[in-house]
């Protein structure tokens, strides 16, 4: 098929690629009513879940859950610069590389994606800190 454009290696291909390769195709064959065009499809639907937990976990909890270290959204903690920061200061960027991104998610939605994490944790430590405020003068 013209528009399948094969990966010269599984063992070279990121999970990042190997979406934007079958999305391409999936989006390219989409009218036409070929058994390969719906398995395309089928298995796009499939493969995508994880990226889609993830994102879910990021965008609704501020939870990054990555244990591949697949997903676009990186995190680091490092050491605290002074002990009132707590542990550790996370620190959260956004890999534009396409071993990391979909080419289906432009810079854009993944950085709104980014914002959208932070601020989801930035609600559940406000939570969190109003919640044992209270619990502590009672």
């Amino acid at each position: 098929d013209e528009n399948w454009k094969p990966i010269h290696s599984v063992q070279q291909c990121t999970s990042a690629q190997f979406l934007s390769n079958l999305h391409n195709y999936a989006v390219a064959s989409y009218q036409q009513s070929t058994e390969a065009s719906k398995v395309a499809t089928t298995l796009l639907r499939f493969v995508l879940r994880p990226l889609t937990q993830m994102m879910s976990k990021w965008v609704f909890a501020g939870v990054l859950s990555d244990s591949n270290s697949e997903f676009f959204i990186e995190g680091t903690s490092t050491s605290p610069s002074s002990p009132r920061q707590g542990s550790s200061i996370e620190r959260f960027s956004v890999n534009l590389g396409s071993e990391k991104l979909p080419d289906f998610i432009s810079e854009d939605t993944a950085l709104d994606i980014l914002c959208a994490g932070l601020a989801m944790r930035m609600l559940v430590n406000c939570l969190q800190m109003m919640n044992s405020s209270s619990s502590s003068s009672s």
